[in-house]
């Protein structure tokens, strides 16, 4: 009797699941259904992911969905504030893409990466207001004295004003500590060429060309600055011809030389 009843059992526990039965079709423990997943909805790290990645595809208005889902559950999520600033800018709503970004400052007023945000913001060019930049990177330098965007950015409001002498002052205290920043040498020319010291603009230029030879925006500002110092060159001296040509023709009009058509000048 005992045989039979184990024997029974055995079959019990080797025969598949019926249909219509809970265990049928059940996925690993460690493998939610995509069903369930749908039902309950991803958790916010998952959405923060999601967005993220809709970030890098350029499919902005899915990022917002995503960001926008998080913020309603946690306001004040850091990352989800962010997120939905840079998809705001994707969709090319700044003023919004602002409001959010200073929300993200006031809530943590250390937060390097949202005044570096904001700041950028308002260097959009359909948008720019670069008083107001440079005031956010001034904050940000205030609060990192070494951060590189802080020191380009500012550089770069500094210029959109006009005042590109204050602007090369930042880049070269940037380039004090970090001199083998190419990229910063090249923008450090391109100043001095808008500036007109175009000497000292060859001589950055060509040193960077000499440690990367392929560096396509350093050679094309080099010729560019090669161009106008040919100019510079030349332009005194047809200056000079040109003033004695005129002095030449005047002191030529006081005698009465001036020959008529078809006369001889000496009758």
């Amino acid at each position: 009797m005992k045989t039979r009843i184990l024997i029974l059992a055995s079959c019990l526990c080797a025969a598949p699941a019926q249909a219509g039965s809970p265990d049928a079709g059940a996925p690993d423990a460690g493998a939610p259904a995509d069903g369930r997943i749908e039902a309950e909805g991803p958790d916010r790290e998952s959405r923060i992911r999601k967005g993220r990645a809709y970030l890098e595809q350029q499919k902005y208005q899915h990022a917002l969905n995503e960001f926008s889902a998080v913020l309603l559950e946690e306001p004040g999520h850091r990352d989800a504030l962010l997120g939905r600033v840079r998809a705001l800018a994707g969709l090319k709503d700044v003023p919004k893409a602002i409001q959010w970004a200073e929300k993200a400052t006031a809530l943590d007023p250390d937060d390097l990466e949202a005044w570096e945000l904001l700041g950028s913001l308002y260097l959009v060019e359909y948008h720019l207001d670069p008083v107001r930049a440079e005031g956010v990177f001034r904050q940000l330098l205030r609060l990192d004295p070494d951060s590189r965007a802080a020191h380009l950015q500012l550089a770069r409001a500094l210029s959109y004003q006009k005042k590109i002498e204050k602007a090369i002052e930042y880049l070269q205290a940037w380039l004090d500590r970090h001199p083998d920043d190419l990229e910063v040498q090249v923008k450090l020319a391109e100043s001095l060429f808008a500036l007109g010291d175009l000497d000292r603009a060859a001589e950055i230029l060509a040193w960077v060309l000499e440690r990367e030879p392929e560096h396509t925006r350093a050679r094309d500002l080099l010729d560019s600055v090669r161009t106008r110092q040919s100019y510079s060159l030349w332009l005194p001296i047809a200056a000079l011809v040109a003033v004695s040509l005129i002095v030449f023709g005047l002191a030529w009009l006081r005698r009465g030389r001036t020959p008529k058509v078809g006369s001889d000048p000496d009758t």
